[in-house]
């Protein structure tokens, strides 16, 4: 299958400005540890209704999620990286999966919603506007809860 929105989801994600998840006032991100990136790993989960995964430290620089494992690399313990990947493995467990589709984007908006927070009709507006990439509309998360 094609993933035909993945580079344009990583190019939006680097324009926005909570990417880097700058702390207030410095222009260094803001790490968590990886225990703080499994409590809210659970949190996001738990709100879908989905199981808890294992969460381990990544190899190299990249991250990656799957039904049963989250890796992020050391460099990605941010909230940004752990909402991305988090939305990854709902849409896997959820069996809506799309790799960076129209449902992918739907959850992970609803959820940067939730966690960064930013404001929801911003980031549709945002994200349509960024080449055209596709969000699903509600009805086509198959009931997710959000």
């Amino acid at each position: 299958m094609r993933d035909s929105q993945r580079s344009k989801v990583y190019d939006w994600e680097r324009a926005m400005p909570w990417w880097d998840d700058y702390a207030h006032g410095t222009s260094r991100p803001t790490y968590m540890t990886l225990a703080e990136c499994r409590k809210m790993i659970k949190a996001m989960l738990g709100r879908y209704r989905c199981q808890m995964v294992q969460v381990k430290v990544a190899r190299g620089k990249g991250s990656n999620a799957g039904a049963k494992v989250i890796r992020l690399s050391e460099q990605h313990h941010k909230k940004s990286v752990v909402i991305h990947e988090t939305a990854h493995t709902i849409c896997v467990q959820r069996h809506m999966g799309d790799f960076h589709g129209p449902v992918f984007m739907r959850v992970y908006i609803e959820l940067l919603a939730t966690y960064i927070p930013t404001d929801k009709a911003g980031l549709l507006k945002s994200a349509r506007g960024f080449g055209g990439l596709k969000v699903a509309a509600w009805k086509e998360t198959k009931g997710a809860v959000l």
